[in-house]
């Protein structure tokens, strides 16, 4: 178990760079490994460093639930009041948000965590997308400032940038939104990270969207160039559902060559309460049907 959460550590940083995808797809590989020895650690008295390991996998391989099942029990008893338990509860908030559809859950969970440790920056992005899900206003952008400013390494700024940014949009700060596209673009190009690439495109791209299509058109491409199939923070479907609403004003036929494949992308674990996949369906659909054949 040891050995297991130092190279989950390892992963953790050296996927918030270029190598991110190769090392990214090796942990996944070697998910069962992990999760076995988070179990065991557990079981042996030792859950600071199942939560250790359930942390970094969860932080390397964003779209994955199974840091949140091998932390399930520690979550049901709740009776530490040690730091490593603000961590398992980020991790049970992420979980309740993305695989449970549960909503005040997740509120619950996150606000926990930050109750015990309020420079758990995870923590403070799980408690803004929350408040996205919920619709409320009066907590997103208060959050989506912690979550960037705790932040205290390249993969917690990345979330903490990407919450804060939507967060602004979610609120019609587009000015500040702006400003936070920029940081995601100076954090690209120092580290050469293409999620956080991808992230600030995609940002970008939303921002100029309602303004300025033809310049949000090439954001969104650059995006996916970046991303490049990752399933991480900015999702391979998350662009292209972008890039077929936008296609659609002007250019139907080309939206189905990105619309193709995306038919199947919706689960009931896909963003629940956004409907992310499903919208993306949607509008890959009214893309096919809305062009007639030449």
């Amino acid at each position: 178990a040891v050995l297991m959460a130092a190279k989950a550590r390892e992963a953790r940083a050296s996927a918030a760079g270029p190598s991110e995808a190769a090392v990214t797809a090796l942990l996944e590989a070697q998910m069962p490994d992990y999760g076995s020895a988070a179990e065991w650690a557990t079981s042996a008295g030792r859950p600071e460093l199942a939560v250790s390991i359930a942390t970094d996998c969860l932080a390397t391989a964003w779209s994955t639930p199974e840091p949140g099942r091998w932390l399930a029990s520690l979550i049901r008893s709740d009776v530490s009041e040690e730091s490593w338990m603000s961590d398992a509860l980020m991790v049970a908030a992420n979980h309740a948000l993305f695989y449970e559809a549960d909503t005040p859950k997740g509120v619950a969970l996150a606000q926990r965590a930050i109750e015990l440790d309020p420079s758990n920056s995870f923590a403070h992005s799980q408690a803004c997308i929350a408040s996205m899900f919920a619709g409320d206003r009066s907590a997103v952008v208060e959050q989506g400032r912690l979550a960037a400013g705790t932040a205290s390494d390249t993969m917690e700024r990345l979330l903490g940038l990407m919450v804060l940014g939507n967060a602004f949009l979610f609120d019609g700060h587009l000015e500040e939104a702006s400003t936070v596209a920029s940081e995601l673009r100076d954090l690209g190009d120092s580290t050469g990270h293409p999620s956080a690439i991808a992230t600030a495109h995609h940002l970008a791209g939303r921002l100029l969207a309602e303004t300025d299509p033809d310049a949000a058109l090439p954001e969104f491409q650059a995006g996916l160039d970046a991303v490049d199939g990752l399933d991480r923070f900015v999702a391979e479907g998350n662009l292209k559902r972008e890039l077929i609403a936008l296609l659609m004003r002007s250019e139907p036929k080309a939206a189905i060559t990105v619309a193709t494949g995306c038919a199947v992308t919706y689960t009931p674990m896909s963003w629940p309460s956004f409907g992310a996949g499903k919208r993306l369906n949607e509008l890959g659909l009214q893309a096919i049907y809305s062009v007639k054949p030449s």
